[in-house]
C-alpha cells in the first residue's frame, strides 16, 4: 500500500487515510492524522465515488492559504455539471469540512 511506501517520506503536515481499507495506524507527532472510514461515509452519502471529495473537505483547512472554498465549489460544479452527481459531491465536501476540525 501507498502508506507503507511513503511513511518514511512524510515529515509533517496532514495525512488522510481510509480506515475502511487500512485499519488502525499511527504516525509521528508532526503529522495530523485523520484516519476515517471514508468508504462507509461515501456509501452513506449514496455514492462510493465521493470518497475523494470527502477527503478534500477534510484537508481544506490545511490548504486554505492556497485555494479558496469558493474556488473548490466552482470546480466541483464545473466538473460534475450534468453528470447527476453534483449534489452528492457538494454534500460530500461539506461532510469533509465538518470532519476537518
Amino acid at each position: 500500500p501507498s502508506l507503507d511506501k511513503f511513511r518514511k517520506v512524510i515529515k509533517k503536515g496532514i495525512l488522510v487515510t481510509n480506515k475502511d481499507l487500512i485499519g488502525k495506524i499511527s504516525m509521528s507527532k508532526n503529522i495530523t492524522l485523520k484516519n476515517l472510514p471514508l468508504n462507509s461515509m461515501a456509501l452513506e452519502s449514496g455514492n462510493i465515488r465521493v470518497v475523494n471529495t470527502i477527503a478534500l473537505g477534510i484537508v481544506f483547512p490545511f490548504i486554505k492559504p492556497l485555494v479558496s472554498e469558493e474556488s473548490i465549489i466552482t470546480t466541483l460544479k464545473e466538473s460534475f455539471k450534468g453528470k447527476g452527481i453534483l449534489k452528492v459531491n457538494l454534500q460530500a465536501f461539506g461532510k469533509g469540512l465538518s470532519l476537518a476540525g
